[in-house]
């Protein structure tokens, strides 16, 4: 998701081509993608009376976090004319510093936390 953000911020224009957005696109849907199926798979891997509750947890989270990225998108544009291309730099920055920063944590829960044999 950030090198779909990356793409879109360093040579934007106020008016690109459409061939200029469809790489970074692809990008996006397929970090959506690739981020979306493991969580689901790892709601399957719960007991069997554990697995609403973690189905809720993953659906509840999903949505909060939905509504706090529109919540803080719509505080960055809000500012300006809609149409500046600072104000899309502002929203791909956020794009940007978020998808790193799940990676981050990621990439610290895997080292973090001790493997556990099943």
């Amino acid at each position: 998701m950030s090198g779909a953000g990356i793409w879109w911020y360093f040579p934007a224009t106020t008016s690109p081509h459409y061939w200029y957005v469809f790489p970074s696109l692809l990008l996006s849907g397929a970090a959506s993608g690739l981020s979306q199926a493991p969580l689901y798979a790892a709601v399957n891997t719960l007991p069997a009376d554990r697995a609403t509750t973690g189905s809720a947890v993953l659906n509840m989270t999903r949505q909060v976090g939905s509504a706090v990225g529109v919540a803080i998108l719509v505080a960055l544009l809000a500012t300006g004319a809609p149409h500046e291309l600072v104000q899309f730099r502002r929203r791909w920055l956020l794009m940007i510093v978020s998808g790193l920063a799940a990676l981050a944590a990621v990439l610290a829960g895997h080292l973090l936390v001790p493997e556990q044999e099943p």
